[in-house]
């Protein structure tokens, strides 16, 4: 009797454990595990923007964010890209968009007499809404920087192309690095922005979704070049122009940061063609910017000094001048309505504004 009930919970025993291993390896398991696995790989490091492909990180911010929550800088530099003109010397060297600002930092030290240092938050075509989400990532931290200095121009404002906050090029880089709090919440303009902000900010598979896309598409266009096509695919070449060529860079391979020294050589060797695609892209900027887009990017800029005022950080609004060929683009009116709304913002006690545009001397 004694053997027949060894016998028995032994059975049950290996029944109750292939039950847990059946379980355990069935393929809905198996799938929740591979997806944990590959979120936590995901947040060590984008490995496939590190392979050169156009991702969520297309503008470096997540290492940059880091860093200065490590060193925490006296300035940060934010908004749009063409801020870090003031970093060139009279020769026109060190414009460019790394890290550190070497020039600009070295003046601000000479004109302060102490030390001072930098960091660069600044990326191409960034929206206030973007500056004030990095401006929230930066804050959290108790040495967050006292002073920011914000660059921003009229294109910043009425660029529908960005009007909607997760189509700018950032918001997923910068999500999780942006606190979930009810305050930033109640900020986002609707009921998509806060569900975008939170996926990205906390499933990282959903933030590099379309970064998995952009291989898969690169492979696929790459392969099939192999093929007697009619007509190869849309890539920028050598020339530095887009056009259905087989030798260049897809779109899911440009990656404006690590091609710096490309558009340096554009600029060298055709002036002409760089001023003339910046003048097609102004002037369609132009045309189409929205009162709608003007609203929402003004409601991030007020949100951005709020915070500002409540962490103690002084705001340097800087507008950036144009160039009269470029000036001359803007519709009549458009940019004395612009003068306006950024002298309503100097009235803020913890806000300066610099106007490049209005008073270059």
């Amino acid at each position: 009797m004694t053997d027949a009930i060894d016998e028995n919970g032994a059975s049950r025993s290996s029944a109750q454990a292939d039950r847990i291993w059946r379980a355990a390896t069935a393929v809905p398991v198996l799938t929740v595990f591979l997806l944990i696995v590959l979120d936590l790989v995901l947040r060590q490091g984008n490995f496939i923007d590190a392979m050169g492909f156009h991702t969520v990180d297309v503008w470096g911010l997540p290492a940059r964010l880091e860093l200065c929550k490590k060193t925490a800088p006296d300035v940060a530099l934010v908004g749009s890209s063409l801020l870090l003109v003031l970093n060139q010397d009279e020769q026109g060297r060190h414009f460019y968009s790394g890290v550190y600002p070497p020039h600009f930092q070295e003046l601000l030290s000479r004109s302060t007499r102490q030390p001072v240092t930098c960091i660069n938050l600044c990326t191409g075509l960034q929206m206030p809404s973007e500056t004030y989400l990095i401006a929230e990532a930066v804050m959290g931290q108790s040495n967050h920087p006292p002073v920011m200095i914000l660059g921003i121009a009229l294109r910043d404002f009425i660029h529908d192309q960005y009007a909607l906050e997760w189509s700018c090029d950032s918001f997923a880089s910068i999500a999780p690095y942006v606190p979930l709090s009810l305050n930033v919440l109640s900020q986002m303009s609707s009921a998509t922005a806060v569900r975008e902000l939170v996926l990205c900010h906390i499933w990282y598979l959903y933030r590099d979704r379309i970064d998995f896309k952009s291989v898969l598409s690169a492979w696929t266009k790459n392969f099939l070049e192999l093929l007697p096509l009619d007509m190869p695919y849309p890539r920028l070449g050598f020339d530095h122009t887009w056009r259905p060529q087989r030798r260049g860079f897809l779109h899911e391979t440009w990656v404006p940061r690590q091609q710096e020294k490309f558009t340096e050589e554009i600029y060298r060797t055709r002036p002409q063609f760089l001023k003339r695609f910046f003048r097609n892209m102004q002037a369609g900027i132009y045309r189409q910017g929205s009162e709608s887009t003007m609203r929402l990017q003004t409601h991030y800029l007020e949100a951005l000094i709020r915070t500002c005022q409540e962490r103690d950080v002084q705001l340097v609004v800087v507008n950036m001048p144009l160039s009269p060929e470029f000036q001359r683009l803007v519709p009549p009116g458009l940019y004395d309505t612009f003068g306006r709304f950024l002298r309503y913002f100097a009235s803020f006690p913890n806000v300066a504004v610099i106007d490049f545009y209005n008073q270059p001397e």
